[in-house]
């Protein structure tokens, strides 16, 4: 981020977010143990967080009928996924442009979406500049998978982050019939619950470092997508 040049309005509470790892974080890493699950849960809080100014939070984002279409489209599709990518996220996710054949109306509806996220988060935040969308996927999370804490933006050690371009985060919540896979946030030691249709956004850096908690039963489904200052480091499909 280029702070030479000004982003945000001086009331914006971006001013008053640290940019770097603190022992807060070190604390809430503590709580999410090796297998996805959260320690001492019952000291979190537990909160959509609709008036916290941490965080955006946006209930009923997205109607409960496209939330349910893209769904289906996802498990239709993602019997024949050709985006492989080994480990982790292999077979897991479809891009915004796997729909364009069969679905194409809901890649609208995607990538409005995205657009209306967007203005939210200008408007939550007090940005003076614009930002600009970089990926924009669906995601499965099957049962008994979790993601450890992690920033979006940064690493912990320091080293190079290949995605630090990135500004903040997004993820529009398709269904909530299963059970786990909550968002964590390590230093607010805060646990967003997630409902169909909510969209919840937040700075990519470590202020807002986060895991997924383990599911257990049932599929999740999101729409993951991130957003930028640096309309270079756009998905050009996107703009």
């Amino acid at each position: 981020m280029n702070m030479k040049v000004r982003l945000r309005e001086t009331d914006s509470p971006l001013n008053k977010l640290p940019r770097y790892r603190s022992s807060l974080n070190e604390i809430g890493r503590a709580r999410v143990s090796a297998d996805g699950t959260l320690r001492d849960g019952e000291d979190a809080q537990h909160s959509v967080g609709a008036n916290d100014r941490n965080y955006l939070v946006a209930e009923g984002f997205l109607n409960a009928a496209t939330c349910d279409a893209l769904c289906s489209a996802f498990r239709v599709l993602s019997a024949r996924i050709v985006n492989r990518i080994s480990g982790f996220w292999d077979g897991r996710f479809l891009w915004h442009s796997d729909l364009s054949e069969g679905y194409p109306h809901l890649v609208e509806q995607m990538r409005n979406a995205q657009r209306s996220a967007a203005e939210l988060v200008a408007d939550f935040y007090g940005l003076t500049r614009p930002i600009f969308p970089d990926l924009l996927q669906l995601m499965s999370w099957p049962v008994g998978i979790h993601m450890p804490p992690h920033a979006d933006n940064a690493n912990p050690d320091g080293s190079p982050h290949p995605m630090a371009h990135r500004d903040f985060s997004g993820i529009l919540y398709l269904n909530d019939d299963y059970e786990g896979g909550e968002l964590y946030f390590t230093a607010l030691n805060t646990v967003i619950e997630p409902k169909k249709g909510m969209l919840v956004a937040f700075t990519a850096g470590f202020y807002h470092e986060h895991a997924v908690l383990r599911v257990e039963r049932n599929q999740r489904l999101t729409m993951p997508f991130f957003f930028t200052f640096d309309r270079g480091r756009a998905d050009p499909s996107l703009l």
